[in-house]
């Protein structure tokens, strides 16, 4: 059954191109970690570079909780060993066990001290202090350096929506995940961009006007909602384990398990033909898109 995961980088910083609200105050971290934890939703997503998420969460959460965490080695060159790359967001997070410990950056699997590294998740993993070791990764170059540098991996976060199914729907991720791996998937929304209005779209994202008037006509024709249909379209996908969303209020996250638990045909992706930098938040302009 795919997991809904909650993503934390909301809890540390003004994250995403349709957050208007910015970093999220103690209330409002407050108010969603009580109502996932009334939806049933136990899992987050966080990072030691979310800024303060870590502590936020360590401080404000309910007891009954699993972290996924992604690391940076340090600039300084420093040995790596437990403490740096785990140990201190575990301590934080006040568990004793992870769920997920990840490689947040790519470049980090090239650097001398990768071996290293990936043993050090190894051990953490045949103890029991880590659940499962990974990477996470936005095209398939990313993943065959990562399998390159430890082929045992075995959880993988990827972006993936209605109009991007380059990763989740490759051969790659789907041998991977036949093998025990598991695959999570972010930017389930395109950081809230699926849901904006296809007119008055910032120049840069004005291509991907036409792709959202056909998604709204689409759930028009089924009766239901963007939402509905990018949330249902990663719940029932075959290579999909675990899907990562973010909320700035309540009510969002209502929205999201409400549409979530929704029953309904398995919904295709658009299969757009677009090009990489509108797909890629790293490419982006620092522009705010309107909902």
């Amino acid at each position: 059954m795919t997991r809904l995961v909650l993503g934390t980088a909301q809890f540390g910083a003004a994250y995403g191109v349709t957050n208007a609200i910015g970093r999220l105050s103690d209330d409002d971290v407050t108010g969603l970690l009580s109502s996932a934890a009334e939806c049933g939703i136990d899992t987050f997503d966080t990072a030691a570079d979310y800024g303060d998420s870590q502590a936020r969460l360590g401080a404000l959460a309910p007891a009954a909780r699993r972290y996924i965490t992604k690391f940076s080695l340090p600039e300084s060159g420093a040995r790596i060993d437990a403490a740096e790359l785990f140990g201190r967001s575990a301590e934080t997070l006040h568990v004793d066990r992870l769920a997920g410990v990840m490689f947040h950056k790519m470049a980090d699997l090239g650097d001398a001290r990768a071996a290293a590294t990936v043993e050090v998740l190894r051990e953490a993993r045949s103890n029991g202090l880590v659940e499962r070791i990974g990477v996470s990764i936005y095209d398939i170059d990313d993943l065959e350096l990562a399998l390159s540098v430890f082929a045992d991996l075995d959880l993988v976060q990827l972006p993936g929506n209605l109009i991007d199914g380059r990763l989740i729907n490759s051969a790659a991720i789907t041998d991977l995940r036949a093998g025990g791996a598991e695959i999570h998937v972010r930017s389930a929304l395109l950081q809230g961009i699926l849901l904006a209005e296809p007119v008055g779209l910032p120049d840069f994202f004005a291509p991907l006007a036409p792709v959202l008037e056909t998604l709204r006509a689409d759930a028009a024709a089924q009766g239901t909602t963007v939402l509905g249909l990018a949330l249902r379209y990663l719940r029932d996908h075959r290579n999909v384990d675990g899907v990562v969303v973010g909320a700035t209020t309540t009510s969002e996250l209502a929205a999201i398990v409400d549409e979530w638990a929704l029953e309904g045909a398995p919904q295709p992706g658009l299969g757009a033909d677009l090009p990489d930098e509108l797909l890629d938040p790293r490419r982006w302009p620092k522009v705010t898109v309107t909902g």
